[in-house]
This record gives structure tokens, sequence and C-alpha cells, in this order.
């Protein structure tokens, strides 16, 4: 991993792949105490106490499409090399814990990096979950919790392209500068989603996937999200939207099986075979879009099949 938040993205997938039904995500940044401490609790399945305390080492997963699991470790490993902590608790149909506690100033502390394009990914792709998201730097403090927008937004769902727009540009303006979140500020934002709900009111209703749509799938275990998965993942939804394709839909999901070959995009069409792309980036994933999703064109060079790779 190249950022802390990407850490936190990758354990919220597995909260998520937990069935968590609220996942809480908080950092918190405090330069008297020279420290940065992140924690992430969901209310998912949980594990018993012999996998909790067999989570740390990387040859232990749950997955069966794989032998190791690297995620908790190069959390774990993260905290411990900057002369931090770091800790996990989970009990069974309760939930788990992990909490990860870095030195500010250490040379080896990753920065925290586009903690609002992690927060903004969870929120979009997972739009039946619920996500509360706490940054507080000293004594300011910045709070995103999803509940409260359902409520405002009734029935329009969070994934919607006007709300998922909203949310990408409150978090971009308000995001981790916490200082610079003040009650006027605040309150003119939830005007601005209910207005959205006004908007949006008796022209949207719970959409269901059409047989006839191309899905279009990610990998986002961690071996794609320290592959670079995510920015795939957000250009291939953003420019669905933009171009209005109604008949794509942009999803995502957990470890392939094909680590090696991170980040995969996987594309289905009704009655024709599956295409995996591999080794994708953004520049690829654009150029995917273009030939195939919207010219009906593979692109055999990036597929899974070419023997170049």
């Amino acid at each position: 991993m190249t950022e802390i938040s990407l850490n936190i993205l990758d354990v919220a997938e597995n909260s998520i792949r937990a069935e968590a039904s609220l996942v809480e995500i908080s950092v918190e940044v405090d330069v008297d105490t020279n420290r940065m401490i992140i924690v992430i609790k969901d209310d998912g399945c949980g594990m018993s106490p012999e996998q909790t305390s067999r989570v740390e080492d990387p040859f232990f997963t749950t997955r069966t499409t794989r032998k190791v699991g690297l995620g908790i470790p190069f959390f774990k490993m993260a905290a411990l090399g900057t002369g931090g902590d770091f800790s996990i608790t989970s009990r069974v149909n309760e939930g788990t814990l992990v909490q990860a506690e870095f030195v500010l100033d250490h040379i080896d502390r990753m920065p925290l990096g586009d903690i609002s394009g992690t927060i903004y990914t969870l929120i979009h792709f997972h739009p039946d979950t619920d996500f509360c998201y706490r940054y507080r730097y000293n004594d300011r403090e910045f709070v995103l919790d999803t509940r409260q927008m359902r409520e405002i937004l009734g029935g329009i769902p969070l994934d919607t392209p006007e709300v998922a727009e909203y949310i990408r540009e409150y978090l971009s303006r308000c995001g981790w500068r916490s200082h610079h979140i003040i009650g006027g500020s605040y309150m003119k934002s939830l005007e601005e989603l209910r207005a959205i709900r006004e908007k949006m009111q008796g022209k949207v209703g719970m959409r269901s996937e059409d047989s006839g749509q191309i899905r279009v799938i990610v990998g986002m275990a961690t071996c794609g999200i320290a592959s670079g998965a995510r920015p795939v993942l957000n250009v291939l939804s953003d420019e669905v939207q933009k171009r209005g394709l109604s008949n794509v839909i942009v999803t995502q999901t957990g470890c392939i099986g094909l680590c090696q070959y991170e980040p995969i995009v996987e594309v289905l069409e009704p009655g024709k075979e599956k295409v995996t792309y591999v080794k994708m980036n953004v520049d690829k994933a654009l150029e995917v879009l273009e030939q195939h999703l919207v010219r009906g064109h593979v692109l055999g060079k990036y597929t899974l099949n070419e023997t170049s790779l």
C-alpha cells in the first residue's frame, strides 16, 4: 500500500463482505501527542477467538480464492513501523473493531492519502450499507453519516448520479479539512441535499438490473487495491455516468484469485463470453470503455488470454 487510506479501504471492504449494515470509520490526528489513530468498526458477522488470533498472520485467510490474507498484516506493519500500535477485536454475530496508531512525524509513516476518495468509493459502490465517517484534527471535527442523508433523501438511493455527485463534492469541499467546517456551511450542505430530494422525487424509483445490461466488475480485494484498482473503478463509474451509458452497470467484487494480474476488470454481456481485462490502469480503462463498452470491440491486447503480458 502507498497510503493509509488504501488500508482503510481494504479493511472496510472486509466489513462489507462480513455483511455489516453499518461501518464506522474514524481518523483522529492530534499534533500535541504526535499521533494519528485510525479506527474501523463494523456490525458484521464477526470472528471467533481462534480466527481473531490468527487474522494478523499473512498465511491465514477465510477466502477460498487464495491461501494468504495480506490486508490486516500490511496495516499492522505500517502502524508498527512508525513506532505505533495495532489491535483487532471481534465477536461472532456482533462485529469487529480494528485500531491502528501511527506516530505522526515518523519518517516511515505513509501519507493519509485520498481519504475523501476512499469514503466516496465505499458509499457509492455499497449504497445499501451505512457509513459514519469522522475526521478529527486537534479540536476540529468533520462528520459524514449516511443514515442522516437517508432520512433527508427518503427513498432516493445514495448511488443516484445526482446524490453521488453531491457526496463527492461535499467530501472534496470539506473532507479531511475539518477546520473549514463551520455551522453555516454544514447547514448549507444539508439544504443542498434537500434540494436534490425535491428535484428527484417522483423521478427516481428503486432501480433494478435489466437483463440486457452490461456488467463491468472491478476486483477490489487487497491485491487489487494495492495495485491501483480504486482509480480504475472510479474512472469507469464516472465516465459511464458522464456519457449516460444507461445500459452499463459498474460494480466491484472481492478477490478474483488472479493476484498477479491485478487490477482486473471483467465485462459481462448477455449472451457472450466473459471478457477479463488484466493489469488495468486509468488510461487502459478509458480505452476499454471507449472501444468495448461504447463501440463493441474487445481489446484483446489487454485480456487474460494475451500471452505477452
